[in-house]
């Protein structure tokens, strides 16, 4: 081979070394990472700020895009961290499927940056119920004359603002405070009100109940928490204050709004039958005596997330308008 045909052969391997160089395997000992984000499980392209540890530390790899790809880096465990930015009003929930994988020769591994928007818990009081149907106008006290055999109960509206159909869990506590005002009739020496603990589990629900799953549910008198079936309580007298609460926790879908229901209490007269109490109450009220009984009662209700944070703490309180109860038991 001449001189000038050598020349010429070697510019060509040159050339095709430029031209071609997808033709060409990758370096032994190598392979590819992928970073991808989602936001809500939908894929999201942008800016967002992470770091690649390679294997032992040897070197990291740092980037503010996505998607994005890095060829022919070193086989060994390789690690994602460090992520800031990325969707406005939104958090990094999780690297999916792990933060630490394993790249193979001529392989490639993906690391998802799972972004969740920002979580708001809420609640706010919706109406008064007597044995379910709505009493009163929202916002306005409430005048309700009752007899034995009803329930009272309570109605909030309530939601976690997120990425929609993700479950979340969170603690709830609602209160009812009574105040005993008056009693009229002709036994007031043996005028009085038992409490009796029934803490039925379906006392407290919420709707749409197939998107959601009760954790547990404990119901006090006076801040005494009661985990006994009944357990009763004699309320201290008129112009004393009473509490019953009941805490609960769940686990709930993000972006639906709940209606929670709490059957507080159901009404009879002595003597009670332990047993033949209302169906689904957290309480029976017992009066002891025929006449004429007077309450002010007012419920409130609080949520706190379990999972992430919440960023509006202001709205997860609420409290209901004054209810005014009559309660009569003409007697025999």
């Amino acid at each position: 081979m001449t001189k000038r045909l050598l020349a010429i052969y070697l510019v060509l391997v040159i050339l095709l070394m430029f031209l071609l160089p997808s033709c060409l395997p990758a370096p032994l000992g190598t392979g590819t990472i992928i970073v991808q984000a989602r936001l809500c499980g939908v894929s999201w392209n942008g800016t967002v700020q992470y770091t690649l540890t390679a294997p032992g530390g040897s070197y990291t790899l740092s980037n503010n895009s996505v998607p994005n790809s890095f060829d022919f880096q070193l086989v060994g465990d390789w690690t994602c961290g460090n992520v800031s930015g990325g969707p406005g009003g939104a958090h990094l929930d999780s690297i999916w499927a792990s933060p630490s994988q394993t790249l193979l020769t001529g392989g490639n591994i993906t690391f998802f940056l799972d972004f969740d928007l920002d979580h708001d818990a809420w609640i706010e009081f919706l109406t008064w119920t007597v044995s379910g149907d709505p009493v009163g106008e929202p916002g306005e006290p409430v005048y309700f004359d009752a007899v034995p055999c009803q329930t009272i109960d309570v109605h909030f509206q309530q939601g976690v603002d997120g990425c929609f159909a993700r479950q979340v869990a969170m603690n709830e506590t609602s209160k009812l405070d009574i105040h005993w005002t008056g009693y009229e009739g002709d036994y007031p020496g043996s005028a009085g009100i038992i409490a009796w603990v029934i803490n039925d589990w379906c006392a407290v629900n919420k709707t749409p109940p197939a998107t959601i799953y009760k954790m547990s549910q404990v119901a006090s008198f006076n801040g005494t928490p009661v985990e006994k079936k009944y357990t009763w309580f004699e309320f201290p007298g008129i112009c004393q204050n009473v509490t019953l609460d009941v805490e609960t926790s769940w686990v709930v879908y993000q972006g639906l709004n709940y209606t929670k229901e709490i059957n507080w209490f159901g009404i009879s007269t002595a003597p009670f039958d332990p047993g033949n109490e209302h169906p689904c109450v957290l309480f029976e009220l017992v009066l002891q005596a025929p006449g004429t009984y007077n309450f002010t009662m007012s419920s409130s209700a609080q949520v706190t997330l379990l999972d992430g944070v919440d960023i509006d703490p202001s709205n997860n309180n609420t409290s209901s308008s004054p209810l005014f109860l009559t309660v009569t038991w003409p007697g025999p």
